[in-house]
């Protein structure tokens, strides 16, 4: 496209430059077309920096950038003031993208044909061969500032300007978080009727969800990078900071592996963490949920209130019974690994709606994900970006959410109930973010930055993240905010927050002096079996014998894991069952050793097949120790054994005075075998007896 140069003296030119520039901003078939205005900061018009569309630089290579990254090609003008000198580049590129090009020279400027002359009389335009005399249309400095100033209000104000919600959002744009903001938040929501939270920026303000109002259960649904996980942490860590751990619970399944929720479970809200998906774990859950049912119903039977908010109001309530937000990132996993599993989910929620009990559900795969139990029950949802129209309408019953450009991660839709859905950006944990924290308040000259080389440079000079600047992760955002709400609720005396979900069993359980003595994996009162302090054995009473630590036993239905103990006076013989690599060799050596070492003294006797229990002879109590090698010692040990057996049955009066016998008899099915394989049969019905 041919480059129109203008020529004339510099107040002339000016008021032109105005006037087009009010022309293309003002005239409906101008608006929307890009104005590029390059020259030394002295010249531009400065009040110009009001109007959207119009873009000044005082500097050769912010302009080159501007016109390569900024806008690409389309209907754009190009104006340069008394450039002559390396504007070349900047003429090219604006070329290259089919722009318009106006070279404005006023009369200091070196001399070269020009298609304009401006005089101070008459004014020429010239095309081909023809010379049209023309009177130029200049506008004043003044008029032109009030003019710019308006057109940008208007633009702002209107009810025909285009949508302003913003393309990303801070979740303290909406939730202040400071200690003392989250002391007052805390204090005040304590006894406040309704769960409200901000979750993003919308039209009209600031975007509201209130999870009992508007829930119980919600439904998060958006593809890969649509934002779906930093909205859940957002959500729940706004929760947090508004309510207190004895006004809200969370216990978070993530079907990651904890990569999505694992940042956020040092909340002191936070009651566990699901990660297994194995039918194991998810029935252990499932039974300590159910069971949670029924200890709410109790609760809420003792003061005959039909539902937690009338418990709450009740003044024959009891401790604070908080309400439970159980989190699934990607439920979808259930749907297809666990059905059965994600229908009982599901009939504990409708039975749990009541009793404070709510579902946040998060899929990135909605489509076919969405059960007819799942739509019974969850009336609130949120859609972010999906992939097509039928998943929008699916989560939200429109199409809107298929439309959500991939440059906004964040955009989502709210739909509760029948109502229509409302747009909103919903509020992160990591947009935002400022690589340091401004030293003040800054100040520059607007013809002073007319000539910073470049946009990105003068932000980093302001203190915020500029196009270089990296996001922080999901765990080094919400470090501070976990902690500093578990310093909040440790300094107010917060104790630690009921489970209704038990860690699950570890995997190696270590005796905390590190040695497999007894007495230190739990208290011999709670014992499994049902044995009370009545009755007596080797005529001591039960409550005075001992006691033998065997590890942790899972009790999902009472919510608790609990010391496993075998209490021989009431229990009986111990048997322990498994294959070789089961680890029931270790619970066997675990058990000598815990009576070989127990206060209550006893005399131990070991039939070792391997040799397992090598240390185990040279122990005080160790009366004696045979190997398979040994079958005769073995054998004569047994007999020994049922010899003493009849003189105590004989002398029962002096019961009380016997140290008891323990036998222990590690890989039984090894002794059968040998016993049955030479001529010492027998010695198995002396076990027997």
């Amino acid at each position: 496209m041919p480059i129109t140069t203008i020529r004339g003296p510099q107040a002339s030119i000016d008021g032109l430059v105005r006037s087009l520039v009010m022309q293309l901003a003002g005239y409906p078939s101008g608006r929307g077309t890009r104005v590029v205005i390059h020259g030394q900061a002295g010249r531009i018009p400065l009040a110009a920096r009001y109007l959207e569309d119009v873009t000044l630089s005082g500097n050769a290579t912010t302009t080159k950038t501007v016109l390569e990254h900024g806008f690409g090609s389309g209907h754009g003008v190009l104006i340069l003031l008394d450039t002559s000198v390396s504007a070349d580049a900047i003429i090219r590129k604006a070329q290259e993208n089919a722009w318009q090009v106006l070279r404005f020279l006023s009369g200091a400027a070196a001399p070269m044909p020009a298609d304009v002359e401006l005089g101070d009389g008459t004014s020429l335009f010239r095309t081909g061969d023809r010379t049209i005399p023309f009177a130029p249309d200049l506008a004043p400095p003044g008029v032109f500032t009030m003019f710019c100033r308006r057109l940008a209000q208007d633009a702002t104000g209107s009810g025909n300007s285009r949508p302003s919600i913003p393309v990303s959002c801070r979740l303290e744009d909406t939730l202040p978080h400071s200690t003392p903001e989250t002391a007052v938040r805390w204090s005040t929501n304590r006894h406040r009727p309704g769960l409200a939270v901000p979750i993003g920026l919308a039209l009209d303000g600031v975007r509201l969800l209130d999870l009992q109002a508007d829930g119980p259960h919600l439904l998060v649904a958006g593809t890969t990078g649509s934002g779906k996980s930093e909205l859940l942490r957002s959500l729940t860590v706004a929760l947090a900071l508004s309510y207190p751990p004895d006004r809200i619970n969370f216990l978070f399944v993530d079907f990651k592996g904890g990569s999505g929720l694992g940042p956020l479970i040092g909340l002191p809200h936070c009651v566990g963490m699901i990660t297994d998906l194995t039918t194991y774990e998810l029935e252990r859950s499932l039974q300590s949920l159910r069971a949670e049912i029924r200890f709410r119903e109790e609760v809420l039977a003792e003061v005959q209130a039909p539902d937690l908010a009338s418990y709450r109001a009740s003044s024959a309530a009891g401790p604070p019974l908080p309400h439970l937000m159980i989190v699934i990132d990607e439920f979808r996993m259930l749907v297809e690994d666990a059905p059965e599993a994600l229908r009982e989910l599901m009939r504990i929620a409708a039975i749990g709606r009541s009793l404070g009990i709510h579902l946040i559900m998060a899929t990135q795969r909605p489509q076919g994900a969405l059960t007819a139990d799942i739509r019974a029950n969850v009336t609130t949802s949120i859609a972010l970006r999906v992939q097509s129209e039928m998943e929008s309408m699916d989560i939200i019953d429109s199409n809107v959410a298929a439309g959500i450009s991939l440059d906004t991660p964040g955009r989502a839709f709210l739909a509760r109930g029948t109502e229509p859905p409302l747009e909103f950006q919903a509020a992160s944990l990591t947009a935002g973010a400022l690589t340091s924290e401004p030293s003040g308040l800054s100040l520059r000259l607007a013809s002073e930055y007319m000539d910073c080389a470049t946009v990105s440079e003068s932000s980093h000079a302001l203190g915020y993240r500029g196009a270089t600047g990296t996001e922080p992760t999901p765990a080094t955002a919400t470090a501070p905010l976990v902690a500093s709400t578990s310093a909040l609720w440790t300094s107010l005396n917060g104790s630690a927050v009921r489970k209704p979900v038990a860690p699950a069993l570890p995997l190696v359980l270590h005796e905390p002096d590190g040695s497999l003595g007894a007495g230190t994996l739990g208290s011999a009162g709670n014992g499994l079996g049902a044995v009370g302090n009545a009755g007596t054995w080797q005529g001591r009473p039960v409550s005075q014998g001992w006691s033998v630590k065997l590890g942790l036993v899972d009790l999902p239905s009472e919510q608790r894991t609990a010391p496993l103990i075998w209490k021989p006076a009431g229990h009986g013989h111990l048997g322990l069952v498994g294959a070789p690599e089961s680890g029931v060799q270790e619970a066997i050596r675990l058990a000598v050793l815990n009576v070989a070492s127990h206060p209550w003294e006893s005399h131990l006797y070991v039939l070792d097949p391997d040799n397992s229990f090598g240390d185990v002879g040279s122990h005080g109590r160790v009366g004696a120790r045979a190997g398979l090698h040994e079958l005769r010692r073995a054998i004569r040990i047994l007999e020994r054994l049922a010899h003493e057996q009849s003189l105590r049955l004989a002398r029962q009066a002096l019961a009380a005075q016997e140290t008891p016998l323990v036998l222990a008899i590690a890989g039984w099915g090894s002794w059968v075998s040998a016993f049955r394989a030479g001529p010492w049969g027998w010695a198995e019905e002396l076990v027997n007896d």
